[in-house]
């Protein structure tokens, strides 16, 4: 059918994170829509079930999460992903243009706009916090203190890149084996939307934690794998995966909350401003280089 190959054509051309996050995102739509007693299933995978969602169910399903507590960022991510379906359940006339056009008007919200909601009672819901977590030395050494296992020592190396190097979510899930220099003490981090590599020097901590993870872990292009309970290996961890496991890591040492938000504002607060103190002398300063 033509509407199929139109999605199919379109969830080709995007990365495996990009659908992952979309996944998530429609699933909560189709949580809200069960919720108001629409029918809605599938909604990842065909465009037929948008044939009834309208501006209307859109601003509904905007005051549903507000209600619920989620931040404003990410309701706004939410809505942007259920606006792309709209777009491709019209292009495959499924949707009508005019109720596309209503669709549309329904903005997210951006901070100093009119339709900014300001300060909010209610806990909100999402990857980010009001506040981050301060790790003490201790946390720190229990986090980086893991099994003598293939999961112990790739829980010990996330832990190692984000508090000791400083990695974001998706210099993380994208890091390759390639990227890693292990005789030199180095990775090489990218910053896809400006073409910037980055040279990072790695921690004593990290440079242990790396040699273990490899010398267990199956070869393969991605750095990270996911472990199923049955302990089979799958190349690739996504960022929300990854932080999903910090947080069950944070909850072991009684640190319930921990994020990769606070995980970086460790590495800020405590590693970048005096990076001499906590790398190898032998070290160079992180050197960049822009690719046109």
């Amino acid at each position: 059918m033509a509407e199929d190959s139109i999605l199919e054509k379109y969830q080709k051309e995007r990365t495996k994170e990009t659908l992952r996050r979309q996944q998530h995102d429609i699933s909560l739509f189709q949580n809200f829509l069960h919720e108001k007693g629409i029918e809605a299933k599938n909604m990842a995978s065909s465009l037929n079930p948008w044939k009834n969602i309208s501006s209307k169910i859109l601003q509904e399903y905007i005051q549903w999460q507000l209600e619920k507590g989620y931040a404003l960022q990410s309701i706004t991510i939410h809505l942007a992903t259920v606006k792309v379906y709209c777009r491709l359940a019209c292009k495959a006339e499924i949707l009508d243009l005019e109720t596309l056009k209503q669709i549309e008007k329904i903005k997210g919200f951006q901070k100093g706009s009119s339709n900014f909601v300001g300060h909010r009672k209610i806990t909100r819901i999402g990857l980010k916090k009001e506040t981050a977590a301060n790790l003490t030395d201790k946390d720190v050494d229990r986090l980086k203190n893991q099994p003598d296992t293939v999961q112990g020592h790739r829980d010990s190396l996330i832990i190692c890149l984000l508090l000791d190097q400083g990695l974001k979510r998706t210099e993380l899930a994208n890091l390759r084996r390639e990227d890693v220099d292990l005789a030199n003490g180095k990775i090489t981090t990218y910053k896809s939307r400006k073409k910037e590599a980055n040279i990072i020097d790695l921690s004593k901590d990290t440079l242990n934690a790396l040699e273990k993870y490899l010398e267990y872990s199956p070869s393969s292009e991605l750095l990270l794998h996911s472990i199923h309970k049955s302990g089979k290996m799958r190349e690739g961890m996504s960022g929300r995966s990854i932080n999903e496991r910090v947080g069950d890591l944070g909850k072991k040492i009684g640190l319930p909350s921990l994020s990769l938000e606070d995980c970086h504002h460790y590495w800020t607060t405590h590693i970048k401003v005096d990076q001499k103190a906590n790398f190898p002398e032998n070290n160079q300063p992180n050197q960049s280089f822009h690719f046109e």
